[in-house]
């Protein structure tokens, strides 16, 4: 399987992406994607003290979807304390890891919740309830780094969301394959380490 722009796709990839898209859809008639870019601070001795210590162990993207939902969680119930209109969302992601030329890993990411719950990513460049702010925190919560918001710039969302709306039959269709087109990206051979040690690839299962 190839894509012009990406090269090699790895068709067990865009198998599992393409489930969790109909997972997501399925779950919710209409249906908002962001994707994002996760990357790992710099971590050396910079003479007489350490810029900072993050925590790689083993389970860094588990520990990054089970704060966002808790974030999640937690903005439900204090939009329904303060009387506002609540829309149940279910939390969906797929995950890549990815090396660069300088041997550094670093992930992409895309999540998939409910359109009526959150439609935009929110003002995110400070600490806030809004979608972005819960992903930098999730992001650095995963690191155990939520003392240092300085290391919020360590997420980057560099692309507009995707909106699956599936019960417009008039768009529907297009917007299924400009996202696929979109997470061919994830799913590309170039730029990926198959190791024993440390997984390339994450997703939700059902």
């Amino acid at each position: 399987m190839t894509n012009l722009k990406f090269g090699e796709i790895n068709p067990e990839y865009m198998k599992r992406i393409t489930d969790i898209i109909n997972f997501a859809t399925t779950a919710h008639a209409r249906t908002s994607v962001f994707t994002f870019v996760l990357r790992l601070p710099e971590h050396r001795d910079k003479g007489d003290s350490i810029a900072c210590v993050p925590d790689l162990s083993s389970g860094l993207m588990e520990r990054v979807t089970g704060a966002l939902r808790a974030r999640i969680a937690a903005h439900q119930k204090r939009r329904k304390r303060e009387g506002h209109q609540v829309c149940p969302t279910d939390l969906r992601h797929v995950w890549v890891r990815e090396v660069g030329t300088s041997g550094k890993s670093h992930y992409h990411m895309a999540i998939f919740v409910n359109k009526d719950t959150f439609n935009g990513l929110g003002y995110y460049s400070k600490e806030d309830h809004n979608l972005g702010s819960y992903i930098c925190e999730a992001w650095l919560s995963a690191l155990g780094l939520l003392e240092f918001p300085e290391y919020r710039t360590l997420v980057a969302f560099n692309n507009a969301p995707h909106y699956l709306e599936r019960l417009r039959v008039d768009r529907y269709g297009q917007q299924i394959l400009n996202l696929r087109s979109h997470l061919e990206y994830f799913a590309k051979e170039y730029t990926k380490a198959y190791t024993k040690e440390e997984r390339s690839f994450g997703g939700s299962i059902r």
